[in-house]
């Protein structure tokens, strides 16, 4: 388990290694059909693979650590948690929340409830935009930064992209008039993704707002 996400502090766990059999959930929190999940913990972190018979295990997603951020725990009461990492296929390497059901019941999910419990503060904080530091109390731990100040910046630069890409697509498409034939060019993928960054500059802006 060598690949790390983030950069950060190396935190080690004195445990034996641990495995346990475990079922990918989505987004929603309904189980997505995948083949059967394997969960690996050692003192440096923990890895997921996927257990395909009569074949070698392929290792999907790994975090050290040191590197886990925005881990949600609730193995004690419903047996499934979730955290901040890389999701590895053949295209791409793509962050993103993996959510996890542990199988096995009540002693399993307690045991590896009892691993979680040992981790530091900054596993469960958010992940920082400028250095992917844990967040802790709205500032990032590693290089100070304000969490919502940083997602109200970002707020403002998708709002203006937005609103100039957009406006060069409405202008764009009010030029291609033509008032003999009638006919009119749209620009609808300018627009939209002018649109869409708008959402994504309100929704930052948001969060951007401390609670």
């Amino acid at each position: 388990m060598s690949t790390q996400i983030f950069t950060d502090d190396t935190i080690k766990i004195d445990i034996e290694p641990l495995s346990f059999e475990v079922e990918q959930l989505g987004p929603l929190g309904n189980k997505t059909i995948t083949p059967p999940v394997k969960l690996e913990v050692n003192s440096q972190g923990m890895s997921l693979a996927y257990a395909k018979k009569n074949k070698q295990p392929v290792t999907f997603s790994s975090v050290d650590w040191g590197a886990l951020r925005e881990l949600k725990n609730d193995l004690r009461k419903n047996g499934r948690f979730s955290y901040y990492g890389i999701f590895r296929s053949k295209l791409a390497e793509t962050k993103m929340v993996i959510r996890l059901r542990v199988k096995g019941g009540p002693s399993e999910w307690e045991r590896l409830a009892c691993i979680f419990d040992r981790l530091p503060p900054g596993a469960c904080g958010r992940m920082c935009p400028a250095c992917a530091g844990p967040v802790i109390d709205n500032v990032c731990r590693n290089c100070g930064k304000s969490f919502t100040g940083q997602q109200r910046m970002r707020g403002l630069k998708f709002l203006g992209s937005g609103v100039v890409i957009g406006t060069v697509g409405i202008a764009l498409t009010a030029s291609s008039y033509n008032s003999s034939s009638g006919a009119i060019t749209v620009f609808y993928g300018l627009m939209i993704l002018g649109l869409g960054l708008i959402v994504g500059g309100l929704i930052s802006l948001i969060f951007g707002v401390r609670t």
